[in-house]
């Protein structure tokens, strides 16, 4: 497929915006964790790591995290042996409904699930 050069700037352009929209708030967010005030000052008047050394210290914040990452592991082993027996079964197999399988594996990755809103 060939593109123009207008074409080519402006999507590359696009994805400049799209991934400032996403890192620039967390740089922020990160930067502000470091802010020796408690509430958020532009630019921070000093810089410190008592923050980190409290989340660090905290009993709650660490059993969250550790929660957190066992649910991950968890999560990704139980979908890399699902993904690649499902992968395998539709690549060596003709079976009925297999394309409608096929369709239903790559739908969350085609249409991604809209966050619910809080009313």
């Amino acid at each position: 497929m060939t593109v123009s050069r207008t074409t080519r700037l402006l999507l590359w352009g696009a994805l400049a915006v799209g991934l400032a929209v996403i890192y620039i708030p967390l740089l922020v967010v990160l930067l502000n964790s470091f802010n020796a005030d408690t509430a958020f000052g532009w630019p921070p008047s000093a810089l410190t790591l008592e923050w980190w050394s409290r989340v660090t210290g905290n009993a709650g914040a660490l059993n969250a995290l550790w929660t957190s990452v066992r649910a991950g592991v968890a999560a990704t082993a139980i979908a890399l042996v699902l993904g690649t027996m499902a992968a395998f079964a539709l690549q060596r197999y003709r079976f009925y409904g297999r394309d409608s399988v096929s369709l239903l594996l790559i739908l969350p990755i085609a249409l991604p699930a809209s966050s619910p809103v809080s009313r």
